[in-house]
């Protein structure tokens, strides 16, 4: 029998990881110093510790598990009985190598932390024979103190088993969300035990995860349980923020309005969620798992799965703003991406992305430490060539969507400027990250034949980004400035008075909110009548006067159109 280890300190610590894997019903026996077999709850486990009735050599075992071995084993990841003694190992590499030495045969029953609690038995556990440089203990260990980690690499270099190595490692703390991740639910309802609900997810996960072949994609996570075990606030906050991502209000409705006891349902702009795109559950269920109180570790692979690359641009922001995230998330330490799309890269930290890459069965995790090494996984993403990435003749930084509907519209049906790229930076004071982005894609943006090619176009109440955005290297001619504050003024009278039903005398005849627009006593958001004024613009529309003289001649002239 192994010697036992470890301090009384430590063996608090190692009950409680283990009794993350055990669960609630299991329970814990020892033996008596008359030599009965004494079984007790988890707590009075704990409190016999405390006591020091029990010591680290004391013989402890629990339902369903080995049989009985010193309370220090505990220290252990893996335990198994050999020759009618409970041992144990450090490490799934030391378990196959005890298994190399006959010490473990195929129908030796294997106890440890992610296990069932009755153990499965050797033969059925998966055989990972592919090493991680560095390990993923070791990588875990290098990461802790970060909120942020991104892996990307080719396919089957061993991203996704990297992540399931993580989980492995990280156990019921960390919510593992893997590609295959479609819900629907029609109704919602309330959930008193999702704790339990989702111990039993988690033990089926780690199961899964261990067993031989066994490579499933499906992620072990119910949606509707969660939502419905939301406190109203968290609840409230999770419709507000998927509401103005998407422009379209996000609420809870009962599905008879006129029946108290009528289930609830999540209305998306008057349609039942289930009856909505998948980018638009895709993106529900990946911030409404951002709640989930009992994970402080979210693992996600290829967040960007049904995603518009607009969705994946917002989500990213909404993942990556770490003060904004911690304000919202406080719960959640670290988040670990596994993605195949440059939108989901890191840019605030070039530190935090990493690449995988294998050759035979070993696989390298190398960290992203240089501007050069991430411009070369971004070309790697983008395609490996200039012509896959569509590159534009000139580029347009806008303030909203709106601008950049109507403008994207402008300029290829009349203008016929389809090459020209038009980028909302969604509010004048996010003018300068968008630049500093250009400055590292192009290796110094100044330098670059981009600079007399971008364009920044403002609303009449803009800051001071003006001075600002200047010092960057945009030309002071290329930031235009327009007298009205809001693209609405300058959207042409007659789709306007077709789309209102009315004889429009003047754009002030509207009345533009926040987020609305209201003329003749109809209301669009700014976002639908964007689209709809886009959808009327033909070759023949008439520009207006201001934006033909301030930007789109400007644009010609620095293209040579």
């Amino acid at each position: 029998m192994i010697e036992s280890i470890g301090t009384i300190e430590k063996a608090v610590a190692n009950i409680n990881t283990w009794h993350h894997t055990l669960g609630n019903d299991a329970q814990w026996c020892y033996k008596t110093i008359t030599g009965d077999l004494s079984a007790v709850s988890v707590e009075e486990f704990l409190e016999l510790l405390n006591q020091e009735i029990l010591t680290t050599e004391s013989s402890v075992s629990w339902s369903s598990g080995p049989n009985l071995f010193p309370l220090g084993l505990l220290d252990f990841q893996y335990l198994y009985e050999e020759r009618g003694e409970t041992a144990g190992v450090f490490s799934e590499q030391e378990l196959h190598q005890r298994a190399a030495e006959q010490r473990v045969r195929s129908y030796t029953r294997i106890w440890g932390r992610g296990l069932p609690p009755g153990g499965i038995e050797y033969r059925n556990m998966t055989l990972i024979d592919f090493e991680f440089s560095p390990p993923i203990p070791g990588f875990l260990l290098m990461r802790r103190q970060c909120q942020v980690t991104v892996i990307s690499g080719s396919n089957n270099a061993g991203k996704t088993m990297a992540l399931k190595l993580i989980k492995r490692e990280l156990g019921s703390g960390a919510l593992f969300l893997a590609c295959n991740r479609f819900y629907h639910f029609a109704a919602l309802e309330y959930v008193d035990n999702y704790e339990r609900q989702r111990f039993d997810m988690e033990r089926n996960l780690i199961s899964q995860l261990y067993q031989t072949q066994q490579n499933s994609e499906n992620t072990n996570y119910q949606l509707a349980q969660l939502v419905g075990h939301l406190r109203n606030e968290e609840r409230n906050r999770l419709l507000s923020i998927c509401s103005k991502t998407f422009g379209e209000e996000f609420s809870i409705k009962q599905v008879d309005a006129d029946n108290l006891l009528s289930r609830y349902y999540i209305d998306v702009g008057g349609r039942n969620l289930s009856e909505a795109s998948t980018g638009t559950r895709l993106f529900f269920l990946l911030v409404a798992a951002l709640f989930d109180s009992t994970a402080s570790t979210i693992l996600v692979d290829e967040p960007e799965i049904g995603l518009s690359p607009d969705l994946q641009r917002k989500l990213a922001g909404l993942l990556y703003d770490q003060d904004a995230f911690q304000r919202a998330f406080p719960h959640i330490r670290q988040l670990f991406i596994v993605t195949h799309s440059h939108m989901f890269l890191d840019r605030n930290d070039l530190r935090n992305n990493f690449v995988i890459s294998k050759l035979e069965r070993k696989a390298k995790i190398e960290n992203v430490c240089s501007i050069g090494n991430f411009h070369s996984l971004q070309f790697n993403m983008l395609g490996n060539t200039l012509e896959s990435m569509f590159l534009p003749s000139a580029i347009v930084l806008v303030e909203g969507d709106s601008d950049q509907v109507y403008l994207t519209a402008l300029l290829s049906k009349v203008c016929g400027l389809q090459d020209v790229a038009v980028v909302a930076v969604h509010g004048e004071g996010h003018a300068e990250k968008y630049m500093w982005f250009l400055d590292q894609s192009f290796l110094g943006f100044m330098k670059s034949p981009y600079r007399t090619r971008t364009f920044l176009l403002l609303d009449s109440t803009n800051s001071v980004v003006k001075s600002k955005i200047k010092s960057k290297g945009i030309p002071e001619k290329n930031i235009v400035v327009l007298s009205r504050n809001g693209v609405e003024y300058y959207y042409p009278s007659d789709i306007l008075g077709s789309i209102f039903n009315a004889r429009l005398r003047s754009h002030d005849d509207m009345v533009i909110g926040d987020n609305v627009v209201t003329l003749n006593e109809i209301s669009y958001s700014k976002k639908d009548l964007a689209n709809k004024v886009a959808a009327g613009v033909v070759s023949d529309t008439i520009i207006p006067d201001e934006l033909k003289e301030k930007l789109i001649s400007g644009i010609r002239l620095a293209i040579g159109a």
